[in-house]
C-alpha cells in the first residue's frame, strides 16, 4: 500500500477534525462551523464512510491531510510528519512520502515555466514581452529569481509542447491548458507575461499571468484554478524568495500584485510579498505572522484601495495585530508611484504609514454619505473590539476611535458593553448551508456517480451535448473513462485525477444522497437521453441551414418535434 494510504487508513478524520470543531450528527454525515471562513450557519461538513470533509461556503475540502495541512499552515511533508508524530504512528522509511498526484502537478508545472522562460528568451516570440518588462525597469536578476516567461499568443502552443512531452492528462489537471466540447485541448494562458507561483521549498505550485494588451473580453490578471498543491486564499507570492530578508528586518510590506512586487525588489526593497490581487485573508496572516513584528499594507490610491482598510479590520484586530498602512497617492499602485517618483520620494511616504484603526477611521469618513452611515460603521468596529481578548488592547483600540472621531471614550465603552454578546460569536445552531453547482450539474453528477452503469449506454458525443458547465463535462468524461474501463467508478482515483473544482463537485455529490431511486432512475435516464437527441438534432438543423438544405430541415424538425412530444408525455 502507498505509505500515505497507510497513514491516511490509521486516523479517523471525525476524530482528528472533531478536536478543533465542534460536530453534530447530520444524517450520513457530521456537520460544524468551517474553521476556515467565517460564518454563523454551518456549511462545513465531514464523512466518515469516504473519510473526507467539504465546506459548501468556502469549498475548502479533502482528507486528513488536507485539513491538517490547511488548519495548521503546512507543507505536505510537514503535516504528515505532525500528524504521526501526535497520533503515534510510525513514519514510513522512505522520506519521500509524496503521492504521485502532488509529484505529477510539481514537474507538469516544472516543465511549463521552462516552456514560458524559453518562450520569453526567444528573439521573435519572447519580443513584446521582454520590451514590456525593460520598459518596468526588471532586470534580467530579477526575471531568473523569480523565473517569469512569456506565454506566446497562440491558442495552442502549450498544448502542443505538452502532446509531445505526454504531458496533456497532468497538464489539464494542474489548470494550464482546457478541453473543448469539440475534444481539441487549448492553452489557459495566451500572450501573457507568466508568473510562476513558488512554494517554500522551490517547488512550482501554479503560475498567474498579465495580459501584454489589455482587452475587454479577458481579465487582465489570471490564475491557474486552485489544485491539490495551490490554495490563492494561502499564498504570499514573493513569500519563498524573500524569507530571508522578512526574518532579518523582522517586518513586511504587503501590497496587491506581481509587478508591485518585483518593481519593489528592483528598487532594493527585499521583504514584501504581495496577494495576488486577492482581498487578505486570515491564512495570509498565519503564514507570515511568526516571522514579523510589523507589517505595512500599501493600498493603491483610489476607493478601492480605502475600502479594503474596511474589510482587513477585523481580521488584523482578531489576530490582536496593529499593522501600518499607506495610501498611495490618487491613481496609484507601488509600481507606477516608484516608477515616476522614486525610491526617496516612496520612503517619505512609508514613513508617514498610520495605524490601521487610525486609518479605518478616515476610510469610514470618506466613504460614509450620512452621519447614520458613520454611526453604523463605528458600531460594526465595536463588535469587533469587543472579541478581544486583551482589556489593555481594547481600551488602547476605542483611545484612538475617541481622538479620531472626537467622541467621549466614555460613551465609546458604554456602547460596546452594550453589544449583545450573541452578535459577536458564531451561532452554532441551525441546517448545513448548501451552496453548490447548478442544479443541472448537480443532478448529471448525481444520476451517473449513483448509478454509473448508464454511463455505459451513452457516447462521449452525447454527454458533450448535456447542457452543464465544462468542469462538470469533463468530470463526467472522466466518469465514463473508469467505466468503460473497470465497470465502476473508483472514487480515490477519480479524485487524484481531477483538479480541484471537479473534486469539489464529487465531494458535493458523495455528501448528498441519490436523487433519483429505484425505477425514478431509467425514466430520468431516458428523459435525459431524449433531450441529449433533442440537442444533437438542432445541432444538426444548423448544419443544414448552413448548407441550404430545406428537405434534411424539415426530417430533422419532425424527428425534434416528435422527441418533444415523447418528452412532455413523460413529465
Amino acid at each position: 500500500m502507498d505509505p500515505v494510504e497507510e497513514i491516511k487508513a490509521k486516523l479517523d478524520i471525525v476524530e482528528v477534525i472533531g478536536e478543533f470543531v465542534a460536530l453534530r450528527q447530520q444524517g450520513k454525515n457530521l456537520v460544524g462551523l468551517c474553521p476556515f471562513h467565517q460564518e454563523k450557519t454551518p456549511s462545513f461538513s465531514v464523512n466518515r464512510e469516504a473519510q473526507f470533509f467539504h465546506c459548501f461556503g468556502c469549498k475548502a475540502g479533502g482528507d486528513v491531510i488536507t485539513f491538517w495541512m490547511k488548519y495548521h499552515n503546512l507543507g505536505f511533508n510537514e503535516a504528515v510528519e505532525d500528524l504521526c508524530s501526535k497520533y503515534g504512528i510510525e513514519l514510513p522509511k522512505s522520506k519521500e512520502v509524496l503521492p504521485q498526484s502532488i509529484k505529477a502537478l510539481y514537474a507538469v508545472n516544472e516543465a511549463a515555466m521552462d516552456f514560458y522562460k524559453r518562450a520569453l528568451a526567444d528573439k521573435e516570440i519572447g519580443r513584446s514581452a521582454r520590451a514590456y518588462l525593460e520598459k518596468r525597469g526588471l532586470n534580467k536578476e530579477i526575471l531568473e529569481e523569480f523565473g517569469i516567461g512569456y506565454a506566446p499568443d497562440s491558442w495552442d502552443a502549450l498544448s502542443t509542447y505538452f502532446q509531445r512531452k505526454g504531458l496533456l492528462q497532468e497538464g489539464l489537471r494542474a489548470g494550464l491548458i482546457g478541453k473543448s466540447r469539440q475534444g481539441t485541448y487549448y492553452d489557459r494562458f495566451r500572450d501573457r507575461i507568466v508568473f510562476p507561483l513558488w512554494g517554500m521549498k522551490g517547488e512550482i505550485l501554479g503560475f498567474g499571468g498579465r495580459l501584454l494588451e489589455a482587452n475587454n473580453n479577458e481579465p487582465k490578471y489570471l490564475n491557474t484554478p486552485e489544485t491539490q498543491v495551490f490554495q490563492k486564499r494561502r499564498y504570499l507570492y514573493g513569500l519563498y524568495q524573500n524569507l530571508v530578508e522578512i526574518k532579518k528586518t523582522r517586518e513586511v510590506f504587503f501590497v496587491e500584485g506581481y509587478v508591485d512586487l518585483l518593481t519593489l525588489k528592483s528598487y532594493g526593497i527585499h521583504n514584501a510579498v504581495a496577494t495576488l490581487g486577492t482581498a487578505l485573508t486570515p491564512d495570509h496572516l498565519k503564514l507570515i505572522k511568526p516571522h514579523i513584528s510589523e507589517i505595512t499594507l500599501i493600498f493603491d490610491g483610489d476607493t478601492a484601495g480605502r475600502k479594503a482598510s474596511l474589510r482587513v479590520l477585523p481580521m488584523f484586530v482578531n489576530e490582536e495585530m496593529n499593522p501600518k498602512v499607506v495610501l498611495l497617492p490618487e491613481g496609484h499602485d507601488p509600481d507606477s508611484f516608484l516608477r515616476e517618483r522614486g525610491y526617496l520620494e516612496f520612503s517619505k511616504l512609508l514613513g508617514k504609514a498610520t495605524d490601521l484603526i487610525e486609518f479605518y477611521m478616515y476610510a469610514v469618513s470618506k466613504e460614509a454619505r450620512q452621519r447614520e452611515d458613520l454611526v453604523l460603521a463605528i458600531r460594526e468596529l465595536l463588535k469587533t473590539i469587543k472579541k478581544i481578548s486583551s482589556p489593555l488592547l481594547q481600551g488602547e483600540c476605542l483611545r484612538k476611535i475617541s481622538l479620531n472621531m472626537d467622541m467621549s471614550y466614555d460613551l465609546l465603552l458604554s456602547e460596546m458593553e452594550r453589544i449583545d454578546d450573541v452578535e459577536c460569536r458564531q451561532v452554532v445552531e441551525g441546517t448545513i448551508n448548501v451552496q453548490g453547482m447548478r442544479i443541472k450539474d448537480m443532478e448529471a453528477l448525481n444520476l451517473f456517480y449513483y448509478s454509473p452503469y448508464l454511463l455505459k449506454e451513452v457516447s462521449v458525443t452525447e454527454l458533450r451535448h448535456l447542457q452543464v458547465s465544462e468542469s462538470t463535462l469533463s468530470l463526467l468524461e472522466k466518469m465514463k473513462e473508469q467505466v468503460d474501463a473497470f465497470g465502476k467508478i473508483e472514487t480515490d482515483a477519480l479524485l487524484q485525477a481531477c483538479g480541484e473544482e471537479e473534486a469539489c463537485k464529487i465531494r458535493e455529490v458523495l455528501l448528498a444522497p441519490p436523487i433519483f431511486v429505484a425505477g425514478n432512475v431509467k425514466r430520468t435516464f431516458q428523459m435525459l437521453k431524449d433531450q441529449l437527441k433533442c440537442n444533437l438534432i438542432s445541432a444538426k438543423v444548423e448544419e443544414a441551414k448552413a448548407k441550404g438544405d430545406i428537405n434534411l430541415i424539415g426530417t430533422l424538425l419532425k424527428q425534434k418535434a416528435d422527441l418533444i412530444k415523447n418528452l412532455s408525455q413523460n413529465i
